[in-house]
């Protein structure tokens, strides 16, 4: 399972989707990516090794528990300023970063599930790239932010219009 998100919303949601796999008795490994706040504060790095630690004593992680990717990361920094779908943070830029940090990282693109959580873009931008077609992906909303913040104005219809499809979807 990968989680991606740049909140701390991020690990709960990972770590609740570890305890229900094990409860059920299924096999569960999962990894976080795109939590930026870890290199700006140092809490939330330490939040990272601590339950990694955790979660690799308990089994259940070949790696670091936040991984990190730069492409994933790039995108997501580019997404926290704002305007993408602008001339100056054109969409295709960032389905780009996105298409890297999957060719790149083996966990990442090698994925069976994917929860998203804040930035909202992100998993709107993430969900629609055919590299990401064949993954289950589960958008954790929990916020009064726009679904669509971060994007420019003449992007906000499409990242809703993407969250339209999924909820309407007939299969």
């Amino acid at each position: 399972l990968a989680a991606i998100g740049g909140h701390n919303l991020v690990m709960s949601v990972l770590l609740a989707t570890r305890d229900g796999a094990l409860a059920a008795g299924l096999a569960w490994e999962g990894a976080v990516y795109g939590y930026l706040l870890r290199f700006d504060h140092t809490l939330a790095e330490e939040s990272c090794d601590l339950l990694g630690r955790h979660i690799s004593h308990e089994g259940g992680l070949r790696g670091p528990f936040c991984r990190t990717c730069e492409p994933m990361e790039k995108a997501m920094r580019n997404i926290f300023k704002g305007d993408i779908g602008s001339a100056s943070a054109p969409l295709h830029e960032v389905q780009a970063l996105f298409r890297e940090a999957l060719r790149s990282d083996e966990f990442l693109g090698g994925a069976d599930l994917a929860v998203c959580v804040y930035p909202y873009l992100a998993c709107a931008i993430l969900g629609s790239l055919d590299a990401f077609a064949g993954v289950q992906l589960l958008v954790a909303a929990q916020t009064t932010a726009s679904l669509a913040e971060g994007a420019a104005a003449e992007l906000r219809p499409w990242a809703l219009q993407v969250f339209r499809e999924w909820l309407w979807a007939e299969d």
